[in-house]
């Protein structure tokens, strides 16, 4: 079989019910040049079946038993992969018809770039338009302070992958992509396209909404690494104060008290950047007066709601 340019994984478990959308989304891709490999990580539903039914000879199904977690399943289609390039792809997401090929072009045109993701849209649970940092300097500084590309949405250059021995990693269960990007980040450039070419399905059943406390454990433990590298000398109460600061940002539960000493930690994280030259100085310095006003923002609003 001739090698394809792309190879899609697509991990799924008990995802029976969403499966053949999000297969038949990558199978009307306008790009046509692809593989798609179904990885069935021990399924105990009809997703095998699913799976086994649409008779493109793109798609290659991998059986996986028993169970073994999204991480074994993700290496599992990543050994598999024949293409240049593999993207990535949730068993409850829809990719728009243009999404691999506007990917793949911006791949072939800007080959300093590892890896690829897009904005995505919201819809079901939640509806909305997530739109992220875009150029790989704004994509590097956001990874000190949590999500900078959406999972389902990357497309990495395989040839970039294995220069770097990089791969997802047990231990990071629920945000081995997170782990995977801070490290691809300091060996490479990543970018997001500035529009959307992903739908991504908001249930009650996701991964994210039924590990909460796992997630949120090892999300705190990647961005306490993260920082160490900006600010080596971090104290365990500083470590305290940018975790702190990052949720707070998050849940928009900054007070008017917090003020004072997140005003310090920015200037002490700009202090940090300067000395070390981790960051663009100018990107970073852009994104803390970024932070300082969204702080400033949550502040007043808590602040009339009392």
């Amino acid at each position: 079989m001739k090698t394809p340019h792309i190879s899609v994984v697509l991990p799924v478990y008990n995802g029976e019910a969403y499966l053949a959308e999000a297969v038949r989304s990558i199978l009307g891709q306008t790009c046509t040049d692809f593989e798609l490999l179904i990885v069935d990580d021990g399924s105990t539903d009809g997703s095998a079946a699913v799976a086994e039914s649409f008779g493109d000879l793109r798609v290659r199904v991998i059986r996986l038993s028993p169970n073994g977690g999204i991480i074994a399943a993700l290496k599992a289609g990543f050994a598999e992969a024949r293409g240049v390039y593999i993207a990535r792809m949730d068993a409850d997401d829809l990719s728009l018809p243009e999404r691999l090929a506007r990917q793949a072009a911006f791949l072939d045109t800007h080959p300093s770039v590892g890896i690829c993701g897009t904005w995505i849209e919201e819809f079901g649970a939640r509806q909305s338009v997530v739109s992220l940092a875009c150029e790989p300097e704004e994509i590097r500084v956001r990874l000190l302070f949590g999500w900078a590309m959406a999972h389902p949405t990357l497309m990495m250059s395989r040839r970039f992958l294995e220069k770097h021995g990089l791969a997802y990693r047990e231990g990071f269960h629920h945000v081995e992509d997170m782990d995977l990007l801070m490290r691809a980040s300091d060996l490479g450039s990543l970018a997001n396209l500035p529009e959307v070419l992903l739908r991504y399905r908001t249930h009650e059943k996701q991964i994210t909404a039924r590990h909460q406390a796992e997630m949120g454990a090892n999300t705190k433990k990647l961005l306490t690494r993260q920082l160490r590298l900006l600010v080596p000398s971090a104290t365990l109460a500083e470590e305290s104060l940018h975790l702190r600061l990052i949720s707070g940002l998050t849940a928009g539960s900054i007070a008017w008290r917090d003020l004072p000493r997140l005003g310090l930690w920015l200037l002490r994280l700009r202090a940090a950047n300067r000395k070390t030259k981790r960051y663009d100085r100018a990107v970073f310095e852009r994104e803390l007066r970024l932070k300082w006003r969204w702080i400033l923002g949550q502040a007043r609003h808590r602040l009339r709601r009392r």
